[in-house]
């Protein structure tokens, strides 16, 4: 499609409007000088029943106060180096317990 219409192209997905960009030089300009226009998410009702909206980084608007302390909270205190390693024999366990219940679900998949 995109030798046909270009690099870009909007699709109409139901009553969403969706933009593809096909060209990786395209979308580095597109994402250079339209960052907040293209971050804006669908904002869902759900959302809304207990304020997740208000204290969520993934559906705070981008150029929110909020969600800057937030993301710079994020990176300092839950996904630095330090907790990272901290937490690898967690993780390590959770995959663990993961792999043995798709084995487990796969079994009784028949």
């Amino acid at each position: 499609m995109a030798h046909k219409y270009g690099p870009i192209i909007t699709l109409k997905l139901g009553q969403i409007t969706t933009i593809v960009i096909s060209s990786s030089v395209v979308a580095k300009e597109a994402f250079k000088n339209q960052d907040l226009a293209l971050s804006s998410k669908i904002d869902k009702d759900a959302l809304h029943a207990y304020d997740h909206n208000q204290f969520s980084v993934i559906f705070l608007p981008a150029s929110s106060s909020r969600r800057k302390y937030l993301r710079k909270l994020l990176h300092s205190s839950i996904f630095s180096p330090n907790r990272l390693d901290a937490s690898q024999h967690l993780w390590a366990r959770k995959i663990e317990e993961l792999i043995a219940c798709c084995r487990q679900c796969s079994l009784n998949w028949e």
